[in-house]
């Protein structure tokens, strides 16, 4: 065991009255520690394993990369997805890799909320797509469960950083020397760019978090691989217009700093994710019960580039069921209501573009509901991870302030992006596995 574990058993807390068992889980530095020589190769293997499936599963790969039609490439990218978890759940059973008890007590509502998501197919206007979306929910969810009791939240995001930075590398040199895949030609983001991906959000998003990462590693050390990632990742940014994300970014780096100095502020900003859903919600009752597809202000037609068309109308279809919603995955995939959208306006993006309004649409306002009430418990067990990290070294407390800052970059990017149980991307990994390690104990007591 770390000396640093150790003076966190002995020094940092005075009694698990104050500072439950499951914070020292966050805070141990060593990702795996294996006892012996099977075992450390088996630890390198998962951690290959994941770099590979944050690599696969950040976003659709642009087909003009390898020439091939866009159907082929995204099954290819899905199969690859799919082989890479189940040989990381495999290594996970091995000897000496598994780090700690599979986390069980403490995850009934985390589990009651996939369960739901899952359970939706029963319900779904689009049955087939439902059946696909469900099942891979269900598999990355209990690959996420095993990766809880291998992985330290400080190896993950080590991991996911490093994952990043060859994306973002990748697609800043795309966008720079071969302008034909790496920078969009629609009319609607021509010049933008989307560097190895499909769409100029996907970069967006994963620029943002490289953005993030590299600014709180900086807040540790200044070392040249941490300002690559920045600087790569404020031009990706820059260069897919996606600016919003890179303030965002800044913004939770400046919120784990102020949690340093303040507890009164660190319990203020943990709650910043129940925050962002009180906005989404009153947003949406806005559009639903105003009837318009914008937001009135003082005479002005705020549409937030066209995104309250697109929540306008799925909210107008949700109103059509409004308890149960459509199903994962069974609004857009509705040939008829697909087809609506596009006569009326002349374009369609297949997306929601709001992670909450994507969550009220297809699993009804009873699956808002028991998003809400898992949402307020995540923001309690922030504000008790966060204000147990300030009794502890640097050292142990990035895995603890990482989480603390990505799951509030998350909750708020969904505001106006899609990633809420986007079972195939690994930002929805990520935000699990920490909603895990957080949620994996008993109730922490006053």
């Amino acid at each position: 065991m770390s000396d640093a574990v150790k003076d966190l058993r002995h020094a940092a807390w005075p009694g698990p009255r104050r500072h439950p068992a499951w914070l020292r889980l966050l805070a141990q530095r060593s990702a795996l520690r294996p006892a012996g020589a099977d075992a450390a190769s088996g630890s390198r293997t998962l951690m290959a394993l994941v770099i590979a499936i944050a690599l696969v599963s950040c976003g659709n790969v642009n087909p003009a990369i390898v020439g091939l039609p866009d159907a082929v490439v995204e099954l290819g990218q899905k199969l690859a997805g799919a082989a890479f978890w189940m040989l990381a759940i495999g290594v996970s059973f091995l000897p000496g890799v598994q780090q700690r008890p599979s986390p069980v007590a403490g995850l009934l509502l985390p589990a009651l909320l996939v369960a739901w998501a899952v359970s939706s197919v029963a319900w779904s206007n689009q049955p087939a797509s439902s059946v696909e979306k469900a099942a891979v929910l269900a598999f990355t969810t209990f690959g996420t469960w095993r990766l809880a009791a291998s992985l330290h939240c400080d190896a993950l995001f080590r991991l996911l950083f490093w994952s990043l930075l060859l994306l973002v590398l990748a697609s800043v040199a795309a966008a720079v020397f071969v302008p034909s895949i790496g920078v969009l030609q629609t009319w609607q983001h021509a010049g933008q760019w989307s560097g190895l991906f499909v769409s100029k959000q996907t970069l967006g998003m994963v620029s943002a978090s490289l953005v993030f990462l590299s600014l709180l590693r900086l807040c540790y050390a200044v070392t040249p691989v941490a300002i690559l990632g920045l600087i790569a990742g404020i031009a990706a940014v820059i260069g897919a217009g996606s600016r919003g994300g890179a303030a965002m970014a800044v913004a939770a780096v400046v919120c784990v700093l102020a949690a340093r100095r303040s507890a009164r502020l660190a319990g203020a900003i943990s709650y910043l994710p129940a925050v962002t859903l009180g906005l989404a919600s009153a947003g949406i009752a806005i559009l639903v019960g105003m009837d318009l597809p914008y937001f009135p202000f003082f005479g002005a037609e705020i549409d937030l580039t066209d995104r309250t068309v697109i929540w306008h109308y799925a909210l107008s279809g949700w109103t059509e069921r409004p308890l149960l919603g459509f199903g994962i995955q069974g609004f857009w995939t509705d040939p008829l209501r697909y087809e609506l959208f596009e006569r009326t306006h002349g374009w369609v993006l297949d997306n929601f573009h709001s992670g909450y309004v994507a969550l009220l649409v297809e699993q009804g306002l009873l699956g808002y509901l028991l998003f809400a009430g898992f949402v307020l418990m995540l923001c309690r067990r922030l504000r008790l991870a966060i204000l147990g990290a300030a009794r502890l070294d640097p050292g142990a407390r990035f895995g603890i302030e990482a989480t603390f800052g990505y799951v509030i970059l998350s909750f708020t990017i969904n505001l106006t992006e899609t990633f809420f149980f986007r079972a195939t991307d690994f930002a929805q990994v990520t935000v699990a596995l920490a909603a895990i390690t957080l949620f994996a104990a008993p109730a922490p007591r006053a």
